[in-house]
C-alpha cells in the first residue's frame, strides 16, 4: 500500500511524536500510530472525528482533536508532521509550520506540485523559499498519480518534505532581519537595483553584483540563496556602519 510505504521511507520511528493534519477517515492515521510514539490527528469535520474516535477507540497512542488546523495551537518541543493537508489552504498551513514557536523538525505534506515547486524554490527562488531556505531543506519526496487518490484528481501532487536544517545557515536570532531584507529585495516585484535602493547605493549594488556573479537588472527569484545571503551578509556590515 502506498500510504504505508511512504510513512516506512520517511524519518518517523518510535521516538517519535507526530502532528498529523486532517485526519480524515484515518488511512494516513493507520500507519502512523503503527510507526511513531505519540500521534496526534487534528480534524475539523465533527463527523469524521466521530468516526476516528470509533475507529482507533483502542489505540493507546493517539490524540484525536477536534480543531481547525488554523487556529490550532501547534505542540510544544520536537514533533513532526505528516499529513495530506487540503488544497485549498496548504499555503496557509506551511506558512504556520514555519513560522511557529515550535516549529516542526521535519514535515511531509501532501500538495500541489506547482506550489511546492514555488515555494520550495525547487524550479527557481521565490521569496518564501530564500526567507526560509537558511533554516529548512526543501525537497519533493514522492511524486503522485492522480489514480492514487479517491476520488481520483487531475492535479499533480507531491509529498513535499521540510526538514529543519541541523546546522542552520544563518542564526535564528537574525531571523527578522533577514527576512526583512528579503522581503524589501522582492517589494513590487522589480528588479533588483530598484527593490533595494535604500538599503543600497549603486556603487555598492554593483560591486556587489560584479563580486557575486549577478545581474543586479535581474528579478529577485534569479539570485541563488547563496548570493542573497552574501548580500545580506554585507548588508549588515553597512548597517552597521552608519551611525
Amino acid at each position: 500500500m502506498l500510504v504505508a510505504k511512504l510513512v516506512r521511507n520517511s524519518l518517523i520511528d518510535t521516538n517519535d511524536t507526530v502532528l498529523e493534519i486532517g485526519a480524515g477517515t484515518g488511512i494516513i492515521t493507520r500507519e502512523l500510530v503503527r510507526r511513531a510514539k505519540h500521534v496526534i490527528a487534528v480534524e475539523i469535520d465533527p463527523n469524521l472525528v466521530t468516526l476516528l474516535r470509533r475507529e482507533f477507540r483502542h489505540v493507546s497512542n493517539l490524540s484525536i482533536i477536534h480543531h481547525d488546523i488554523l487556529t490550532y495551537r501547534l505542540p510544544e518541543g520536537q514533533y513532526k508532521v505528516f499529513a495530506n493537508i487540503p488544497f485549498s489552504i496548504e499555503g496557509k498551513i506551511i506558512r504556520k509550520l514555519v513560522r511557529a514557536k515550535y516549529p516542526p523538525i521535519d514535515s511531509y505534506l501532501v500538495m500541489r506540485r506547482d506550489l511546492a515547486m514555488r515555494l520550495g524554490g525547487l524550479s527557481h527562488e521565490s521569496m518564501f523559499s530564500i526567507m526560509y531556505k537558511p533554516w529548512y531543506a526543501f525537497c519533493p519526496f514522492h511524486r503522485f498519480n492522480g489514480t492514487d487518490f479517491v476520488p481520483h484528481v487531475k492535479i499533480q501532487a507531491v509529498l513535499f518534505r521540510a526538514l529543519q536544517r541541523k546546522h542552520p545557515l544563518l542564526p535564528l536570532v537574525e531571523q527578522k532581519l533577514y527576512h526583512r531584507f528579503v522581503r524589501q529585495g522582492f517589494t513590487g516585484g522589480k528588479k533588483i537595483d530598484y527593490n533595494l535602493k535604500k538599503v543600497f547605493t549603486h556603487t555598492q549594488l554593483k560591486l556587489l553584483a560584479q563580486k557575486y556573479g549577478f545581474d543586479r537588472k535581474s528579478k529577485p527569484s534569479v539570485l541563488t540563496l547563496n548570493q542573497w545571503l552574501k548580500i545580506y551578509d554585507f548588508s549588515k556590515k553597512t548597517l552597521s556602519k552608519k551611525p
